[in-house]
This record gives C-alpha cells, sequence and structure tokens, in this order.
C-alpha cells in the first residue's frame, strides 16, 4: 500500500511539473507572439517593442525601449526613415533603389515567432530579398537575417547592406580596422582614441550630406540617444572584402542635420543563379546605466557595448 501511495504521489508530481511546464511555454510563446494590423506587424517583450511594416518592404519602423523610440521616424524625413536594407554597391543602381526591394510590398508568413517577409524578384538587378525576424526574449534582443537570392540567371556580384536611421543628437561609437576612413570621407566632429572611432551629431548646419567610409573590426556598431544603446552586431569581414567603394561601416549626416544613418555591409560574394547570401544582424536596445557618461573616449561605454555582444556564439554567425 505504501508502494502504491508513492507511486501515485510520484505521477501527481509528473504531472504538475508537466502542466507547469506546459504554462510556462505557453506564457512564453504569448510574449513573444507577433501581433499584425493590415501588414504591420508587432512584437513586444521585456521592456523592447519592435515594429516591421510588410507593406514598406519590410522596413523596421520602430524599436522601442521602455516607448523611448530609437529610429528616426517620418517626421524627420518622409521617405528616409526607419531601417531598410539594400544590395551593394550603390554604384550598380545610383539612386533611387530599387522600388521591388525598397519600399513595393512583400509578401508575409509566420512560422511559430519567426517573422518572414519576401520581396518578388526586382524586374531590374534579378535579385529577390527575404527578411527573417526572431525575437530572443533571453538574450533581449532581435535576430534578423537577410537573404539575398539571385533570380537572374546570371552570374551576380552583390554584397548586403544594412542602413537604419536614428535622430541626430547622438553619439556613435565602433571599434575601428588599422585603416584609416577611405579618402572620400567628408563627416565632420569624427574623433579616433585607443581604436574606437567617436563621432557626435550636433548642431552644425551644412548643405549636402556628410559621409564616412571606414573598415571596422570585431562587428559591431553603437549608438547613444536619450539614455539609451542601441547596437547592431553583424559578421566582421576583412579589408577589401566589401563592396568596392563602400566601407564596412558607414555613418551619414543628411543635410539638414536632423538623422543619420547607421550602416553596415556583408562581404560581397559572384552568385550564379540560384545561390544566395545569408547575412545575419543582432539588435539591442538597452538603457545606459546612471553611473556611466555619455561621452566620446569613454571607455565604460565600449565596456557596455562589448559585454552585451560578447552574449553571441560563434556559430550564430
Amino acid at each position: 500500500m505504501f508502494l502504491k501511495s508513492l507511486s501515485q504521489t510520484k505521477i501527481i508530481l509528473y504531472v504538475l511539473i508537466f502542466s507547469l511546464f506546459v504554462i510556462y511555454k505557453s506564457s512564453a510563446s504569448e510574449k513573444t507572439k507577433w501581433h499584425e494590423k493590415e501588414g504591420v506587424f508587432e512584437i513586444s517583450f521585456k521592456q523592447l517593442k519592435f515594429v516591421v511594416d510588410a507593406n514598406l518592404a519590410g522596413r523596421i519602423i520602430s524599436f522601442q525601449l521602455d516607448g523611448k523610440e530609437i529610429l528616426g521616424q517620418a517626421d524627420l524625413h518622409p521617405e528616409m526613415f526607419g531601417s531598410t536594407f539594400w544590395p551593394a554597391p550603390q554604384s550598380d543602381w545610383k539612386w533611387p533603389p530599387y522600388p521591388t526591394l525598397d519600399i513595393e510590398p512583400y509578401s508575409k508568413t509566420l512560422i511559430g515567432d519567426t517573422l518572414i517577409l519576401e520581396s518578388k524578384t526586382c524586374p531590374i538587378s534579378g535579385l529577390k530579398f527575404f527578411k527573417k525576424f526572431v525575437p530572443q526574449p533571453n538574450f533581449e534582443r532581435i535576430k534578423i537575417e537577410y537573404i539575398i537570392l539571385n533570380n537572374s540567371g546570371i552570374k551576380i556580384k552583390v554584397a548586403p547592406w544594412e542602413v537604419t536611421r536614428t535622430p541626430s543628437f547622438g553619439l556613435t561609437f565602433f571599434p575601428q580596422s588599422n585603416s584609416a576612413p577611405l579618402e572620400k570621407s567628408t563627416l565632420k566632429n569624427v574623433e579616433f582614441d585607443k581604436g574606437i572611432i567617436w563621432y557626435y551629431s550636433n548642431t552644425e548646419s551644412f548643405s549636402g550630406g556628410q559621409k564616412m567610409f571606414v573598415s571596422g573590426s570585431e562587428g559591431w556598431l553603437a549608438h547613444c540617444h536619450k539614455n539609451m544603446l542601441f547596437i547592431k552586431q553583424f559578421p566582421d569581414i576583412k579589408e577589401g572584402e566589401c563592396a568596392s567603394g563602400q566601407g564596412e561601416i558607414e555613418v551619414y549626416a543628411n543635410g539638414n542635420y536632423n538623422y543619420i544613418e547607421l550602416e553596415n555591409h556583408g562581404k560581397i560574394e559572384s552568385l550564379k543563379p540560384g545561390e544566395k547570401i545569408i547575412y545575419p544582424v543582432f539588435w539591442y536596445l538597452k538603457e545606459i546605466p546612471d553611473e556611466i557618461q555619455i561621452e566620446s573616449k569613454n571607455s565604460a561605454l565600449v565596456e557596455e557595448a562589448r559585454k552585451t555582444v560578447q552574449q553571441i556564439r560563434v556559430e550564430e554567425f
């Protein structure tokens, strides 16, 4: 009788543990569930909110921490807002970007917590884009996979290029390689200190735009705005591996000085028909601790960024 009672107790305990596990998984899934409204997808977890518009080529239109926005919105520029993705080099297409890839609607598929957006094949370039967005609450980040597919029928040389707009009046920093910025770089207010490039977008007014082209190192780019630390992490590439005339990291300030672009490039590759490039990027947005001053050449900011990106496992790239 005692053994039978003990066995029943174990069964009840197992059932209880399993029920708690199901409840936990269900709860966790609910916290990372995408919500769609007319092609606009939103997901929230922890203190983050991330929004993607499938109607606008899968553009990332919002990334917030506790209700504070890090991305440039349409009030800064009616077209140059949010974060988009282009093929490099720009010399292949001049301006504007291919509409099929940059502004036209993408089809949408939701598999669990993974949102997959798919462009049509661009009639000019023969390229087709996929954008995969995966929330990773345990690491408080979003994983993005950009996929470039060659649907042209001929061999194409192309590289991935993520372009993210954020309001001015912020501090941008990232590790640089041993080489100096490309000669064509025109961006002012740039400082160099202990292998880190610092740029503060102040109130200076100028005509036209200014841009810096540089080879980075360590594979990350950080930006401070409103006591938030925004970090983009991507596969680091060697000097000379990005598209001709481009830099692994580029920072652009527009002529009205109300927004800047934080840009990262992947390795250029020759794609045969049907071949593809997969370019993963991780986005983080966190509050800067009160004890860390938001100022140029502050090693504590660099340490905070490095501590964050060290969460990545090698196999994730």
